[in-house]
Parts: C-alpha cells; structure tokens; sequence
C-alpha cells in the first residue's frame, strides 16, 4: 500500500483524474495503462470528501499485529472511498 497526502484538494483531484485515466481498466485489453492497473483502483480517505462514499472499514489487531479472528479486538472506522471502487464493492466489477 502507498499513503499519499496532498497540501490541496487541487493536488488530490489532479492524482484522482490521473488515477482514472492511467490505472482504472475499462476493457479487457485496454492499452496505455500503468502495469497491472485493476478495473476499479482503491482510493481511500480517513476524512469525507466531495463524490467518495463511506464505508466501515474492519481491522482486526492482537497485541498490534493483524490477527486470527478468534484472537483479535475489532476495530471499525469510517473511511471514504472513490466511486469506482464503491461499485465494486456493491458488485459492479467494470
């Protein structure tokens, strides 16, 4: 994973585009793509944003390390994520 911070929502929406025209698939054999670009790339923000969409996200811990569920507390927070990947996660894979 690589954690990115922009000083303005100008930054942020400047990488989001660049994201959606170089890393988001859209056909099978598309081409001009990063390497491995995914058909919804995951953006994700720990504060709301215009146009993203909560989600809970879940991380299971134990003694600070990602644990066994039967081992691990549960932690929940609220993070915000683009709409491409919002899609995917209500089923729409394209």
């Amino acid at each position: 994973m690589v954690a990115l911070a922009f000083d303005s929502e100008r930054e942020r929406d400047t990488f989001q585009t660049l994201i959606t025209k170089y890393a988001k698939k859209d056909s099978e054999n598309e081409r001009s793509l990063l390497r491995e670009s995914w058909w919804q790339p995951f953006c994700r923000s720990s504060e709301q944003l215009p146009g993203y969409q909560q989600l809970t996200e879940h991380t299971e811990t134990a003694n600070g390390f990602a644990a066994d569920e039967s081992l691990a507390s549960v932690l929940r927070k609220p993070t915000w994520v683009n709409p491409s990947f919002y899609r995917y996660m209500l089923g729409d894979f394209k």
